[in-house]
């Protein structure tokens, strides 16, 4: 499922969805010498028993009430135009 929309350089240099910023975040630069590579905490849910809301609310740092209730849809946020993103941070 679609959460953030943008072209490449945009997507890399400002993900707007939290999902995609833990993403890019847990990417290894080519410069960068870690001991262990960072990744996204939890587990996704379970294909067979999807839960209500955006699928991603168990594991997200930003997490509202709304999150677990109601799936976000894609929309542009406010000043972003040509993004698209499916998350209730960026609701007007």
């Amino acid at each position: 499922k679609l959460v953030d929309l943008a072209p490449i350089a945009q997507m890399v240099e400002q993900p707007l969805h939290p999902y995609s910023q833990l993403l890019l975040e847990s990417v290894p630069g080519l410069d960068e010498k870690k001991e262990r590579l960072v990744g996204i905490p939890g587990m996704p849910p379970r294909l067979i028993n999807l839960p209500p809301g955006c699928l991603f609310a168990p594991r997200c740092p930003q997490v509202m009430p709304q999150c677990a209730e109601i799936t976000p849809v894609l929309q542009e946020p406010e000043n972003q135009r040509g993004r698209q993103v499916a998350c209730h941070l960026y609701e007007s």
